[in-house]
């Protein structure tokens, strides 16, 4: 599902899904044996033709069991803020900070940077 709105006369795209997934943490620690139905939503504000900012969250299985008593496998929500400039129609650079909540029992943190040329 996808929308388009204006907030304060600037346009809004706002993005909700329903992602069918095995994977624990992206797939990164594995599959389990069933599906499991993980909510997706985002929101874009685009001030100008060429910049825009927004926020997502990322609904995570958490179907690992613990492994100790003191190494929880909880899977908490990613969650980012990202902001992007798109200097022309063929080049976009974007940046984020990133929380990808406990990862084996160690909160996981990024500043990611992303930079994309269409040829």
């Amino acid at each position: 599902m996808q929308h388009k709105t204006s907030l304060l006369g600037y346009p809004v795209v706002f993005n909700g899904n329903i992602r069918l997934t095995k994977g624990h943490y992206l797939g990164l620690l594995g599959f389990s044996k069933s599906y499991t139905a993980n909510a997706e939503v985002s929101i874009a504000i685009i001030p100008t033709q060429t910049f825009g900012y927004g926020f997502e969250i990322r609904q995570q299985n958490d179907s690992l069991k613990p492994v100790t008593a003191d190494l929880d496998m909880k899977e908490d929500a990613f969650w980012d803020i990202f902001i992007s400039w798109m200097p022309n129609k063929k080049l976009s650079f974007a940046a984020a900070y990133t929380r990808f909540g406990n990862i084996v029992n160690k909160d996981v943190d990024f500043f990611v940077f992303n930079a994309k040329y269409d040829f």
